[in-house]
């Protein structure tokens, strides 16, 4: 308590003798929106999960661009995959938080929570695109959380192997939200050229 007494005693009333006002530091205009609210916590939960793998040593943002930028994948998967590692791609759940959507069930298997680690990697669909299409390929085994990074990880996949997960990745997130849209997409058993 006495700290944040001296903390208080130290703010200058201001000289223009104006009224105080409340305003909302994450928003330039100071008024608060759930959009600024949403983007602190995004902020916050990502932090926390960097710093859970240890990835907090360092400039971690620097670090991970680095490894993307390795990455011989188009200029649209390298932003699909920051995107992925800031966690700002609007999943079911996602959006369902945001209070956008009523609920976050996976519109292909029912799955309760349609996460983007879902949607790439842990649907029935996902998984029988995996097999069909890259039957060679083994995906490494993958956290919930830190999944993103992993990837980049050249002791969990070579640059290589991570250049082909990162674009398998952004071609299912494409054909989820071409599907949720009503565009056609690749099917299991389709022949792919």
């Amino acid at each position: 308590m006495a700290l944040e007494v001296t903390e208080i005693l130290k703010i200058k009333p201001s000289t223009m003798l104006a009224e105080d006002v409340r305003a909302w530091a994450f928003e330039k205009n100071g008024l608060y929106s759930v959009r600024s609210a949403y983007r602190l916590l995004k902020d916050e939960q990502a932090a926390m999960a960097m710093a859970k793998s240890d990835e907090a040593r360092g400039s971690g943002d620097d670090r991970a661009w680095n490894l993307i930028w390795k990455l011989k994948v188009p200029l649209k998967v390298h932003l699909f995959w920051w995107r992925a590692l800031q966690n700002f791609l609007p999943s079911k759940l996602e959006l369902k938080w945001g209070h956008i959507i009523p609920e976050s069930y996976c519109e292909l298997c029912g799955d309760p929570e349609e996460m983007v680690f879902h949607v790439i990697f842990c649907c029935p669909v996902a998984k029988r695109f995996w097999a069909e299409v890259f039957p060679g390929i083994s995906i490494p085994m993958l956290h919930p959380s830190t999944w993103a990074m992993d990837v980049l990880d050249t002791n969990i996949c070579s640059v290589n192997t991570a250049s082909l997960v990162v674009c398998e990745a952004w071609t299912l997130w494409s054909a989820r939200n071409a599907r949720r849209h009503g565009r056609k997409t690749w099917e299991p058993g389709a022949t792919v050229r």
